[in-house]
């Protein structure tokens, strides 16, 4: 989490820790959680500050998924292989470009869920599609705490 207010809405919606990030050490605050045998699984966000940091504090067979990244669509990314190859990590990385031959068997999964309330997504706004820059301006700054969603 970047600020306290990402990390009060986390736990309000179910997360048992948080870590601000900026003003606590992410790799030691980590290391206590876990007692020294570190997480299970990383969301990776900013990928090119963040990868090196990721594989250091996953447990021995931990995955890390990268969704995104902090500067557009050409971030640059790098890790030492042999730290990742030691802990025998897997680094996934997911783009919404391959998402649409995909998408209807994700609504069939999804779906169920949606509809039995156990997954609820937090609309922080909807803009209209004429103000697309403004959005991404908003996603940019951080600010963005859930779906931003833009209408035609």
């Amino acid at each position: 989490m970047s600020s306290d207010e990402k990390a009060d809405l986390s736990r309000s919606v179910g997360a048992d820790e948080t870590i601000n990030y900026r003003e606590e050490d992410f790799s030691a605050r980590c290391e206590e959680l876990t007692d020294g045998y570190g997480v299970d699984i990383v969301i990776e966000m900013v990928a090119e500050e963040n990868l090196e940091k990721d594989i250091d504090v996953i447990c021995p067979m931990g995955k890390i998924v990268v969704v995104g990244t902090d500067k557009g669509l050409d971030s640059d990314a790098r890790f030492r292989v042999q730290k990742a190859l030691l802990k025998d990590a897997q680094i996934r990385c997911i783009s919404m470009v391959n998402l649409p031959p995909l998408l209807p068997e994700v609504m069939r999964r999804l779906s169920p869920m949606l509809e039995a309330g156990k997954l609820k997504m937090r609309v922080f706004r909807v803009m209209p599609l004429a103000e697309a820059n403004a959005a991404h301006d908003l996603i940019w700054g951080g600010g963005v705490m859930g779906k931003l969603i833009l209408i035609p």
